[in-house]
């Protein structure tokens, strides 16, 4: 795992930048998490735990406002932006233009999506198997994130069903769920485009230095990762399926931007060669 944290010389341990996108994501895993994580948290250390997670929830309010500040001020008129003609189908006009509109049609459709699991986990064999482990991966951790703010929102039905795994979609066409699935990908493609927020999008550059939050909320990020490592030391299994449950979210993104600049690295030396 390529993560190369270094230290200051006043010996913090200094943060891994990774986009505004992709902090708002890892901190809603991370705060999606934590009533169950805190189960297992150390009687010692749950109140430094829940100070963490205090942290973790005022981080995503900072965030948000920044990146809602963003698209204000570089999103086109929403009436400008062509309508795909497959979304016609799904809604009306105002709808799909309208931001609340498509929030709750997501919600609509997600909780269309865990309700046809849930009637399927029952069954005998492999059906009711692919539902549990679709279940236990998508809504394990509830349903919660479909009250979230819009961007919020958009990013935790992305990181379930943005880049499925093959094995899983093999599971959905097996339920016969594959076109449920990617109809919901479709509407939160648009969603995004109306939020003009993107998963892989840059951190915002026309901010101030000393207007962006994000500074301060990778260091947040970072002290997460420190109180995974006190609070489950060691390598047994169960101690690193914990660390890897809290600091893991933020772990996946920085592997992402450094598997980018592994692939820019490689290409440019392949183009210098004779």
């Amino acid at each position: 795992m390529d993560t190369r944290f270094n230290v200051s010389s006043a010996l913090e341990l200094t943060p891994r930048r990774i986009s505004a996108p992709a902090a708002l994501l890892a901190l809603t895993v991370i705060q999606t998490r934590a009533p169950k994580q805190r189960e297992a948290v150390p009687a010692g250390m749950k109140g430094v735990f829940d100070d963490l997670t205090e942290e973790v929830g005022a981080a995503i309010g900072r965030l948000q406002a920044s990146l809602d500040l963003q698209a204000a001020a570089e999103a086109p008129p929403v009436e400008e932006i062509e309508l795909p003609a497959e979304l016609l189908k799904l809604a009306d006009e105002a709808t799909l233009r309208d931001r609340r509109g498509m929030n709750n049609l997501l919600d609509v459709w997600t909780g269309g999506l865990a309700s046809l699991l849930e009637g399927l986990v029952f069954q005998p064999g492999a059906k009711g198997e692919d539902a549990r482990a679709l279940m236990d991966a998508w809504f394990g951790d509830g349903r919660g994130f479909l009250n979230a703010p819009h961007a919020t929102q958009w990013l935790e039905i992305d990181r379930r069903w943005g880049r499925l795994r093959p094995e899983d979609q093999a599971r959905l066409q097996r339920l016969g769920l594959w076109e449920h699935a990617q109809t919901l990908v479709t509407l939160n493609g648009w969603f995004g485009q109306l939020l003009q927020i993107t998963r892989d999008a840059d951190a915002p550059a026309a901010v101030a230095p000393d207007a962006d939050p994000l500074p301060d909320i990778l260091r947040t990020l970072t002290r997460v990762l420190l109180f995974a490592n006190l609070a489950w030391p060691g390598d047994a299994p169960e101690a690193v399926e914990r660390r890897q449950r809290l600091a893991g979210p933020y772990l996946a993104e920085i592997q992402k931007v450094s598997a980018k600049y592994a692939t820019n690295a490689k290409q440019r030396a392949q183009d210098d060669e004779p």
